[in-house]
């Protein structure tokens, strides 16, 4: 016998999913607010997702978006470290390499190819420049 989904408990996914927040966040802002399990968050987010009509991205752009999901929630991480000593201690390190995937990811850094020297590749020329 399956429970009924208190009203207030799908709006809130609805009203996250609106403003454009990610499944897993979604999901961790209900286990939070709400004290429930992640099982009982993604039911949540299914149950909405049927009713609006959404489906799950596939292919290539749902690749995409798990990229930058795991990207966010690495971020998230690395900026709440804290130290032996229970001190905020951000890894300040590893949130600008994540901040150079995600702009990879969107396009607005384009990845650095390196070329060797190779057939057809005059190096006295290359020299002389």
């Amino acid at each position: 016998m399956s429970q009924k989904i208190p009203q207030e408990r799908l709006d809130r996914v609805r009203d996250l999913w609106l403003i454009g927040r990610s499944t897993r966040s979604i999901e961790r802002t209900l286990c939070h607010e709400f004290k429930v399990t992640a099982r009982a968050a993604r039911r949540y987010i299914k149950r909405v997702r049927d009713k609006l009509g959404l489906e799950a991205p596939t292919g290539t752009e749902a690749a995409r978006k798990r990229s930058e999901e795991i990207l966010l929630e690495a971020l998230e991480r690395a900026e709440l470290r804290v130290d032996a000593d229970g001190k905020a201690d951000p890894d300040f390190k590893t949130m600008a390499t994540i901040a150079r995937h995600l702009a990879e990811l969107n396009g607005a850094l384009v990845q650095k190819v390196e070329h060797s020297g190779g057939v057809g590749l005059d190096h006295k020329a290359d020299a002389e420049l």
